[in-house]
């Protein structure tokens, strides 16, 4: 039976929601670190460190953990509904205004609200790929709506964030510090306020997402949440399954080189273009256009396939970054105002690069959920052992990865280069030699190399096709009804 429009709008909301919810910790925690808390931005990377690789190890064992377990509210379902508890108090406990603590509590509440967030969404994206395998069932059809509409309204939602997280900050810190007069510094009390009502965001779209799967994702017959498997099931679920090793190994170099720069990000703007006001209206530029790239890009995915359209938008986006490292850093006025600003001319280079980049990754941002789910898929028909469970459950693992070397990578590179908080403010440090030119570098010319590495793998390793990707579902849900019928016949006899 085909799902209700309904039923895909609730699970689609679960993205800009959810999207929402986590804005401040994936993008604005570094700021909140060293500018809001004043720790240099080596302590803000080396705190995160142990978080991180116990996060790392969660995220590699979670896929066997659901698999043992069965709770009353369905097999995926469930972990949205006790982990949202989780998730929701971990995004203000990581904006807590602790300035006035000692720097080892300090250190607690984030390094604490770090890994209860990020250790839960090992859980939750496994849940949210399970539950769309539920919905969808062997339709390829559904299974594409769902995570093309998901893909969609988590685009949508971006302007939310986008246009409203920089003046939302400004405003709030110009409420608890009035005698600040730095447009381009945010307090640590701002950041708390923003933090309780983005957490409370991600609150309502966990709740979207388990009112779509109540009518299908129900527990497994006999008391057992599907088939068990071990850590090693794990590791052989990719070991003998060579293009979820690929596509694993792809997508932990591109989130590696999005990590990277995710959290040092904001001080282009800060420090480089010297206006924070600036971001947002690029922010907003780039997911309005977004949106409109999110319904175009699909399309031209499609037409073109899944893989087709995955290596072109990567080639677009190292270019991209060749791009930024070299021009983007130019602060010339270019002679153009908007809302009674100069722009600088590096500033329209940038956006420019990102609303190509936003149209590229949309030609197969909408397939990444069916990527994996294909690969555990293939999986499953060569080995005909069922491991999609463990291998949905590696979905988290690239990120994770990406957080430890990224991360790490991000800001000690910040460092290197001579970054300390507060530069430029009176009374603070002064700016380094060069530190325009090698910031650009950094956010430039490191992504590019590390995509260009992804790209060459993916190109020549990764080899499921449209049509090969039904084959799979279509028999693996054969042996799936097949094995249930047995099981049940089982139980009646005994």
């Amino acid at each position: 039976m085909a799902l209700k429009s309904s039923e895909i709008n609730k699970y689609a909301l679960y993205g800009p929601l959810s999207g929402i919810g986590i804005a401040l910790p994936l993008s604005y925690l570094t700021a909140f670190q060293t500018e809001g808390l004043g720790w240099s931005a080596v302590l803000a990377t080396t705190v995160l460190i142990a978080p991180r690789v116990i996060d790392f190890i969660l995220g590699i064992t979670c896929g066997t953990i659901m698999s043992k377990i069965n709770m009353k509210w369905g097999r995926y379902r469930s972990w949205f509904v006790v982990l949202r508890w989780a998730v929701t108090a971990s995004i203000v406990m990581q904006f807590l205004d602790t300035k006035a603590l000692p720097l080892a509590l300090q250190i607690l509440f984030i390094a604490l609200g770090y890994l209860i967030l990020n250790s839960s969404m090992n859980f939750l994206l496994t849940a949210q790929y399970g539950i769309m395998f539920m919905m969808g069932g062997a339709s390829m059809e559904d299974r594409q709506k769902l995570s093309i509409r998901a893909n969609q309204f988590t685009v949508a939602g971006t302007i939310l964030t986008s246009a409203a997280l920089v003046p939302a900050l400004q405003a709030l810190t110009k409420s608890f510090y009035p005698e600040n007069t730095n447009p381009n510094w945010y307090g640590s009390k701002a950041f708390m306020i923003l933090a309780i009502v983005c957490a409370v965001c991600y609150y309502l779209g966990a709740t979207c997402i388990i009112s779509a799967a109540k009518d299908h994702d129900k527990p497994a017959p006999g008391g057992a949440g599907g088939p068990t498997t071990k850590i090693g099931d794990v590791i052989k679920s990719v070991v003998t399954n060579d293009q979820l090793l690929i596509y694993t190994l792809v997508t932990t170099l591109t989130s590696i080189s999005l990590f990277a720069m995710m959290p040092i990000g904001i001080f282009y703007y800060m420090y480089v273009l010297k206006n924070m006001m600036l971001m947002p209206i690029a922010m907003t530029i780039v997911t309005l256009f977004g949106l409109l790239a999110s319904i175009i890009g699909p399309q031209i995915g499609r037409k073109i396939g899944m893989k087709r359209s995955m290596v072109i938008g990567m080639v677009i986006a190292i270019c991209g970054s060749l791009v930024t490292a070299n021009f983007a850093g130019n602060d010339t006025p270019s002679g153009l105002r908007l809302v009674g600003m100069d722009v600088p001319v590096g500033w329209i280079i940038y956006l420019l690069v990102m609303l190509i980049g936003s149209l590229a990754a949309q030609m197969y941002a909408g397939f990444a959920m069916q990527f994996q789910v294909n690969a555990g898929e293939y999986g499953y028909y060569k080995t005909g052992k069922d491991n999609r469970t463990a291998a949905m459950g590696l979905g988290a693992v690239p990120m994770k990865i990406a957080l430890i070397v990224g991360g790490a990578l991000g800001g000690y590179a910040l460092a290197g280069i001579g970054y300390q908080p507060g530069m430029g403010m009176p009374g603070g440090p002064e700016f380094p030699a060069n530190f325009t030119v090698n910031f650009m570098r950094l956010i430039g010319y490191v992504p590019a190399a590390i995509s260009l590495v992804a790209l060459l793998l993916f190109g020549f390793g990764y080899k499921i096709t449209d049509e090969k990707a039904k084959f799979y579902a279509e028999e693996n849900m054969k042996k799936t009804m097949a094995n249930m019928a047995s099981q049940l016949q089982s139980e009646a006899k005994s």
